[in-house]
């Protein structure tokens, strides 16, 4: 960021994101207190827009956008935290070690309340794999409170807390599971099942153990074998299904489509339908091909989302006016006349999402965009609108 901001602004790119080419503008404002207060700087309002998944509230870690992506374990994280912290003492073999697990505990415990926090109510930008940043918290107290609890599974307390919670995390990702009905239904019963075996087991592991009872030895183990199955068949099976599908676009989720989870809108329009990559028509990636390396850029459209598409489809450079969103003051009309007079640009394709983008608010994009209908045919191919800058 001082390098950025110590060099003179003629001499680096504009930074994007930004409304007076200040990187701790950027960094402070639109991904900062912006994505918290949805006063987004950066050419628009999140709250006007609604941009992002689902609206803010305390449950939406736990909504049909989001519980599939993280909550699995995030209750039994939550009560593990508690939990742990309060029982360390007993299961550890000395006080300094009893400290050093309650320390593991504040530190993971606060960061799996104060991110969830940030996630749950910021109204600002917001889309489910956020949720990523609670991951390492998750695995670290499910981790380490199933250990606490299970050094006291003989204990009644310490195995009936136990058993509840591989009870209640296995009818929560029925829960989960069942929000999409339709993907594998058999693994419902058999979360279902083995977390009730699993709790029953573990609440009767508190049973000392005899030589002349072997059974009640082996119980344990079996138990914690069932438990594992109930808790963690749900998430295994969603990152199977997302590996073993195939995934394009920006907007990266985890699992198979759930029904009735919010996708965001923008201006009007699916979010979902206008950020995922769509790979040009044959004859558009052929008309942009044409003497493609006489250009600078073989074309240019508003904002980068375009950008991209057109230059990971024919391989050579795109311009992306206005940055990423279409409402960076760069370049100005100014400028892309001067371009365009030097045959430096040889197309412009218009794009809907960067005029969702950028609402009403008259940009140098819209400046760019209007100069170009005035004075430029314009041919449509597979939907899309195409002008000749060289006409």
């Amino acid at each position: 960021m001082a390098i950025v901001e110590l060099t003179p602004a003629r001499h680096r790119p504009y930074v994007g994101g930004s409304t007076d080419n200040n990187v701790l503008q950027l960094a402070l404002g639109y991904n900062g207190l912006g994505r918290l207060t949805g006063n987004e700087i950066a050419g628009f309002d999140g709250r006007r827009f609604g941009f992002g998944f689902d609206g803010p509230g305390w449950g939406r870690m736990f909504d049909a956008a989001t519980g599939g992506q993280i909550a699995w374990l995030l209750p039994a994280a939550l009560l593990l935290c508690l939990a742990g912290f309060a029982l360390s003492g007993r299961s550890a073999a000395a006080p300094t070690q009893a400290g050093r697990w309650r320390a593991a505990y504040a530190l993971w415990g606060g960061w799996l309340v104060a991110t969830a926090l940030v996630l749950s109510l910021m109204h600002g930008i917001f889309h489910p794999y956020y949720t990523l940043a609670l991951a390492p918290a998750v695995a670290a107290l499910a981790g380490m409170g199933a250990h606490t609890l299970w050094r006291l599974r003989r204990d009644r307390a310490g195995a009936n807390l136990l058993a509840a919670v591989v009870a209640g995390t296995a009818v929560w990702s029925c829960v989960l599971l069942d929000r999409s009905a339709a993907f594998d239904p058999w693994l419902r019963a058999v979360v279902a099942v083995t977390g009730l075996l699993a709790a029953a087991a573990l609440a009767l592991s508190a049973r000392p153990a005899r030589r002349d009872r072997r059974p009640t030895a082996l119980l344990a183990p079996l138990a914690a074998a069932t438990a594992l199955v109930a808790v963690l068949a749900g998430p295994v099976a969603y990152s199977l299904q997302t590996v073993a599908a195939p995934r394009s676009g920006p907007l990266v989720s985890a699992g198979p489509a759930v029904p009735g989870a919010r996708a965001g809108r923008l201006g009007g329009m699916d979010m979902a339908r206008l950020l995922v990559y769509r790979a040009p028509d044959p004859r558009v990636r052929a008309l942009l091909a044409q003497n493609a390396g006489a250009y600078t850029w073989v074309v240019a459209t508003v904002g980068s989302r375009g950008a991209a598409t057109y230059q990971l489809a024919t391989g050579r450079p795109a311009m992306a006016v206005g940055g990423f969103s279409g409402t960076d003051p760069t370049p100005t009309l100014a400028q892309f006349q001067r371009d365009v007079a030097a045959k430096r640009i040889h197309y412009f394709i218009s794009d809907p999402f960067a005029r969702a983008f950028g609402g009403t608010r008259v940009s140098d994009s819209a400046q760019i965009a209007g100069w170009i209908q005035h004075h430029y045919p314009a041919a449509t191919i597979d939907g899309v609108t195409i002008y000749d800058l060289l006409r």
